[in-house]
């Protein structure tokens, strides 16, 4: 690592915080992880790529048990929209960020993601609580799987 960590204890231990959350990152994905870095939205530009792209890229077939996580501050309906055939061919588990008044930047509401993703045999539990929930309970990460 080069450089050296300057300026006021604050941002020191700032720069240590990032430095060490680096280190961590890096070491999770050394391992026999696929990953991609760039940001995945509901469809390809040229600073974004799109789930179904992704998966194809990465060389996702049917038996990978696959996991995507969307925290993307009110974004998550458009991407979720724009992986609807992924996701029903792949089946991932998925923990969306849901908070009501950032989906509003997107025009969009928390129902939104039930009415997509239950139809497809997905139920939701929040994860702060660990409880299934049938519909919107407040903000939290929620944990989307198939129902058996």
């Amino acid at each position: 690592v080069r450089g050296s960590l300057t300026g006021d204890s604050r941002s020191v231990r700032r720069q240590t915080a990032r430095l060490r959350n680096g280190l961590d990152y890096f070491v999770f994905f050394a391992g026999r992880h696929r990953h991609i870095r760039k940001m995945v939205s509901g469809e390809d530009t040229p600073s974004t790529i799109s789930v179904a792209r992704l998966l194809e890229t990465a060389r996702v077939n049917e038996d990978y048990k696959i996991f995507l996580k969307m925290d993307i501050e009110g974004w998550e309906t458009p991407a979720l929209r724009g992986a609807l055939g992924s996701i029903e061919r792949f089946r991932p588990a998925m923990l969306v960020e849901i908070n009501d008044r950032h989906l509003m930047r997107s025009g969009s509401r928390p129902e939104d993601i039930w009415a997509m993703l239950t139809p497809l045999g997905y139920g939701a539990q929040r994860l702060s609580t660990g409880e299934p929930v049938e519909g919107y309970a407040g903000e939290d990460d929620y944990l989307w799987t198939v129902r058996a």
